[in-house]
């Protein structure tokens, strides 16, 4: 491990701005877990690739639904046996990749009844991590299902979406935040875009293969800056959350799943607040983030119907939301199926188009979206095969040994503060504390356990440039600061950035 020499409070130069080139290999629209996989697995191969998002990275989907890995039950409750075998194959991929973005969890889910339990528990027996405790939530049984103890992972899906942007950065993909495509069409046998920058200039630039992985905004982008037509039926559904206070002490997940396989869960994100969702239902029109409609108060009164505990409006810290776009062909009720819908009448520049998918599969999925753009790839690179290695902040044994490391070479900070960081940014702790040995090398304190050499890397090189990149996006403290903590960190980083 080398550690950094420079002083971790010494304020950055803002970053230099994403030099954008007139060609790309590939250019991947979307920076949602999808599109960083995607451009990762690609830039691995040799491509050029320039992923572009129009906000920040995991401003979607990716961040604004709570991701729970657990044993696959639903799947083998009704016999997706090919589904159930990659979904083991994706968590023993993350465990590998990214060990220190899962955090063990125990629950206990409410099924429907089904001959198959005697299996189940044969696949609990197999799955439960050692620490399996049976929890005991205050939650009522209805009569038609039957409780099963689970363990699983809570994935720091925001964390998961970054490190697949850094890994692709590194294997030398441009990464453009905050660049939105405006226009897009097919000449001579390339892709011609047009990207207009955060200070409004237009890049104009050529691809050969363009990937649409914008979540649930694929199907605006194919009709307006695209102006094409999908031959898959697109739905888009809004899943949300409420983020409620946990006033219940609750440290272990309930989950219910109905008999139109819907899951609806009580999620301790920690010992002050919990996710209740998703509630999901059909989305006509823009995304309106943190504003409670009445679905969502509807999800509130289901909350009370299931709980022995009472929860109100003063609960509730906020409702956090994401789109989905899925198939909808008739067939299809599981949200997680991934459908690619691919085009290319010339024959030279295809369009791929991401409907679906979910956190655990996107290695999968790039690996597919490359076999189905093999041929059109540069030769050096079609018999290549994606990378396995570790994500960034990866390469380690487990958190806790990491945390053990931390403590000797950093003796002189709190434990609770290396601990957080070793379970946010893995091995990449070390470039954020550099040679500090006690709090004051850390500079400004931001509250909460945020110091100013957190946020200088963040700055320099996660491309954080709001206090919501780094609170909501970064390291997830947005639930502990306050409006004046928030202003007061959104007023040091315009200072850096010069705005």
């Amino acid at each position: 491990m080398t550690i950094t020499t420079q002083s971790p409070t010494a304020t950055p130069l803002p970053p230099e701005p994403a030099v954008i080139h007139e060609h790309y290999d590939m250019v991947v629209i979307g920076g949602g877990i999808n599109g960083t996989a995607i451009a990762r697995a690609a830039a691995c191969l040799g491509l050029s690739v320039l992923l572009c998002q129009a906000q920040d990275l995991a401003t979607g989907y990716s961040s604004n639904n709570p991701y729970f890995v657990t044993a696959g039950l639903n799947d083998l409750r009704h016999l997706r046996l090919a589904k159930l075998a990659s979904h083991y194959r994706a968590i023993g991929q993350l465990k590998h990749s990214a060990p220190h973005l899962l955090r063990p969890i125990n629950s206990v889910e409410y099924h429907p009844k089904h001959w198959s339990w005697p299996l189940l528990d044969a696949v609990h027996g197999l799955w439960q991590h050692p620490s399996a405790v049976v929890p005991q939530p205050s939650w009522r049984q209805p009569a038609e299902l039957t409780a099963k103890a689970n363990t699983g992972y809570q994935v720091l899906d925001f964390r998961f979406t970054l490190a697949n942007a850094l890994a692709a950065k590194a294997a030398g993909a441009t990464i453009a935040t905050r660049h939105r495509l405006t226009e897009g069409n097919r000449n001579q046998g390339l892709w011609q875009l047009a990207l207009a920058d955060p200070k409004g200039r237009v890049h104009r630039i050529n691809t050969q293969i363009l990937i649409n992985a914008t979540g649930g905004h694929v199907q605006e982008v194919i009709r307006t800056q695209l102006q094409r037509d999908t031959r898959a039926g697109i739905k888009q559904l809004r899943l949300s959350h409420l983020i409620l206070a946990n006033t219940i002490n609750l440290s272990s997940a309930v989950f219910y799943h109905s008999n139109t396989q819907q899951r609806i869960g009580l999620t301790p994100i920690n010992q002050d607040w919990l996710h209740f969702g998703p509630l999901i239902s059909p989305q006509e029109g823009p995304l309106i983030q943190q504003q409670m409609n009445q679905d969502e108060a509807d999800l509130l009164s289901q909350l009370r119907t299931l709980s022995d505990n009472a929860f109100n409006l003063n609960d509730v810290k906020l409702c956090k939301t994401g789109l989905r776009a899925v198939c909808d062909d008739g067939t299809r009720a599981d949200l997680s199926d991934l459908v690619l819908d691919f085009e290319c009448p010339d024959g030279q520049s295809p369009l791929v188009n991401l409907l679906g998918g979910d956190l655990l599969g996107s290695y999968t999925t790039a690996k597919r979206v490359l076999r189905l753009v093999a041929p059109y790839l540069p030769k050096h690179c079609r018999n290549k095969k994606p990378t396995k290695q570790s994500l960034p902040g990866g390469d380690i044994e487990s958190v806790k040994q990491l945390v053990t490391e931390l403590s000797a070479s950093f003796a002189g900070l709190p434990q609770p503060l290396l601990q957080r960081l070793a379970g946010t940014y893995g091995e990449l702790t070390y470039s954020i504390l550099g040679n500090a040995k006690q709090l004051k090398h850390l500079g400004q304190d931001f509250g909460h356990g945020l110091y100013q050499a957190e946020v200088n890397y963040l700055i320099a090189e996660e491309w954080a440039k709001t206090a919501e990149d780094i609170l909501a996006r970064r390291n997830g403290l947005s639930l502990h600061f306050s409006s004046e903590e928030t202003e007061k960190l959104q007023n040091y980083m315009n200072s850096v950035l010069g705005e």
